[in-house]
């Protein structure tokens, strides 16, 4: 079994005083995330998942339907901190915005709006694998869906 445990995802937002930061934990055994909670105290919400058990948000089950359109798909990513990757990076997004309906970078990389099953995951811009939240990428492995129902506030 290994852990994987971030204590302050998204070191820089939490900096600068920006809410988009979190705290995130997972299991994995043979390289496969087995369980993963993502706590961002800020907002008072709780993520978490188990492997072929569903994800949850504030103990509310994320349902998974089919993702939109890429024209019609709000695709959130991150960029690297090297700045050679990152410049790749913008140049593989100024090719895919003008077909996307839009694109937005904040949050940590646990905290993050499609980790959390709120918008299209948006795995375009990745140079090299990077660690997941809970379930291993998004609600329960959804493979590029949506999800529904993530908190009733």
């Amino acid at each position: 079994m290994r852990w994987v445990i971030d204590p302050l995802d998204g070191t820089v937002n939490y900096l600068y005083g920006l809410p988009t930061w979190a705290v995130s934990i997972a299991a994995e055994r043979d390289g496969e995330t087995l369980v993963g909670v993502v706590e961002a105290p800020m907002r008072r919400e709780t993520y978490h998942a188990v492997l072929g058990g569903g994800a949850y948000a504030n103990g509310a089950a994320l349902r998974v339907r089919p993702a939109p359109p890429l024209d019609q798909a709000l695709v959130s990513t991150g960029f690297n901190y090297v700045a050679t990757v990152r410049s790749h990076q913008a140049d593989i997004a100024q090719q895919l915005i003008p077909r996307l309906r839009d694109i937005r970078r904040g949050g940590s990389g646990g905290d993050r709006p499609e980790r959390c099953g709120r918008r299209t995951p948006g795995r375009l811009l990745r140079a090299r694998p990077q660690p997941v939240g809970p379930g291993g990428g998004g609600p329960d492995r959804p493979g590029g869906g949506r999800a529904d129902g993530w908190a009733a506030r």
